[in-house]
């Protein structure tokens, strides 16, 4: 509980640092879908630009993300250097799955 506590924090206080620079805020909700998943085909080495695409193309703000491993989310952050990551690590709040909120700074 005090670890999602923190996620909606860190989510409230980026909100208006987002909202200072303009009039809209482009929020967005992306399932990456789990890194380490047997996907064949669609794994993760074969549609991680694919989510570097979309990004590159809706432009988001703040951006919601579930089903996120650590390396995912180092990944978006260095092919996407505008975003800075806040995540929350479902084993032990650092480690394993975790939501995501990748902001524009």
């Amino acid at each position: 509980m005090k670890n999602v506590l923190s996620f909606l924090l860190a989510a409230i206080v980026l909100l208006p640092v987002s909202c200072a620079r303009k009039d809209t805020v482009k929020v967005m909700s992306f399932n990456i879908r789990y890194g380490k998943a047997n996907d064949g085909e669609n794994s993760w080495d074969n549609r991680k630009t694919a989510v570097i695409a979309m990004l590159d193309a809706v432009k988001p703000d703040i951006v919601g993300m579930q089903e996120v491993l650590p390396f995912q989310q180092d990944y978006v952050v260095e092919k996407c250097p505008r975003f800075k990551a806040y995540g929350i690590g479902r084993n032990d709040g650092v480690e394993g799955e975790r939501m995501t909120v990748i902001y524009n700074t």
